[in-house]
């Protein structure tokens, strides 16, 4: 059940990023007389936990009339109907009714992009084409928040939808926040609502209590947030990545959450568990020497204009891991030497992988691993 519950979790993660991925082709930078948001300004930033496990966020925004004019290049509609199936997909291949409800308000938001082709488009059902979003985790949870520009017609919009929706959405109050939710009675349930000009929704437990709700909504703001923590400020510098957009996924975060929660989300996903879970705490030692190995995965968009969009994925690796890679490299004996229009060759050198592979070795029988509970 335990694995399971992760599985869901992940599942979540992933078709949250798809439909960030696609509203509003939203990355997202100021290359106008706007100006980036501010510290104090910063609506969007400054609710993201910097403790989350996961995240992909933006710093900036680019302005309306280049991500308009990328929305047109890049072909909007064959992305959308791409995320789409992709979706549909995920929603038929799970048997938990909570997860089929928050994939279905996806899907739903998704189709209704389909007629939203200009700029007066988006701004006539409160979006905008270059609205900043990230993806992040409240624990295991996802959440996903996304600028508007005009809340009130967004209301209108995504109120309209509901009836169409193939889901049941329920409207409740939080304080002085109005939000919908799907029914309590499903062991995971998405929460929806619109405030601080952002539409934020969130996969949570049904036996979260309020103040895990509050968190997701922003009404409790995090202790230390992503604002403040500087880090994407320093990703962007350490793999050239430009302000619209970037992140990273923690292995040691994620697997230490799941071993020992302690957010009360995940803790709430975890009590969910009836049966009895594998002792994974015996296994500490072992997984932080895998994690350690390969710590973190980061992503980012290195250039976003109105012509084009590049960016990378990269396995962030221990420094002592990377330099014995960066040993196996070796010339290519006349490469290059030829007249063609290009030329392409790889090379190894076979002896530092040898000694490469021997030293994981030693140390694996030196000090084997000794976790039976995945087993």
């Amino acid at each position: 059940m335990k694995t399971k519950l992760s599985i869901l979790a992940t599942t979540a993660l992933l078709s949250v990023t798809l439909l960030s991925g696609c509203g509003s082709d939203e990355p997202e930078s100021d290359q106008q007389t706007e100006t980036a948001p501010s510290v104090v300004q910063d609506k969007l930033l400054s609710q993201i936990p910097a403790e989350t496990p996961y995240f992909f966020a933006s710093r900036e925004r680019m302005s309306e009339e280049d991500s308009m004019a990328l929305v047109e290049k890049l072909g909007t509609m064959e992305e959308l109907d791409s995320q789409l199936a992709e979706l549909e997909q995920l929603q038929a291949t799970t048997d938990e009714p909570g997860m089929q409800a928050f994939l279905g308000v996806m899907i739903s938001v998704l189709k209704a992009f389909e007629n939203v082709e200009t700029l007066e488009d988006y701004h006539q059902i409160g979006l905008m084409p270059n609205a900043r979003s990230a993806v992040y985790g409240l624990g295991l949870l996802p959440a996903a928040r996304m600028e508007l520009h005009d809340e009130e017609l967004f209301r209108a919009f995504f109120e309209g939808l509901i009836s169409d929706m193939k889901v049941e959405l329920h409207e409740a109050k939080l304080g002085d926040t109005d939000y919908w939710h799907t029914p309590a009675e499903q062991m995971l349930q998405t929460l929806i609502t619109i405030r601080d000009d952002q539409v934020i929704i969130g996969l949570l437990p049904s036996n979260a209590g309020d103040e895990v709700v509050e968190q997701l909504f922003g009404i409790t703001p995090p202790l230390i947030s992503l604002l403040e923590s500087g880090e994407l400020l320093q990703l962007e510098q350490r793999y050239h990545y430009s302000p619209y957009g970037s992140g990273r996924i923690s292995s040691k975060g994620l697997v230490s959450e799941f071993i020992s929660p302690q957010h009360p989300a995940s803790q709430a996903l975890l009590q969910l568990d009836e049966t009895n879970p594998a002792d994974f705490e015996a296994c500490r030692d072992d997984i932080n020497r895998l994690t350690s190995l390969f710590p973190a995965l980061v992503m980012g968009i290195h250039e976003l204009d109105s012509q084009r969009i590049s960016g990378s994925l990269r396995l962030a690796t221990s420094s002592e891991l990377a330099a014995d890679m960066s040993s196996l490299t070796t010339t290519v004996p006349g490469l290059g030497s030829g007249k063609g229009v290009a030329s392409l060759g790889m090379a190894l050198d076979v002896q530092a992988l040898t000694r490469m592979l021997q030293k994981y070795s030693r140390h694996v029988h030196t000090t084997p691993f000794t976790c039976r509970a995945a087993g």
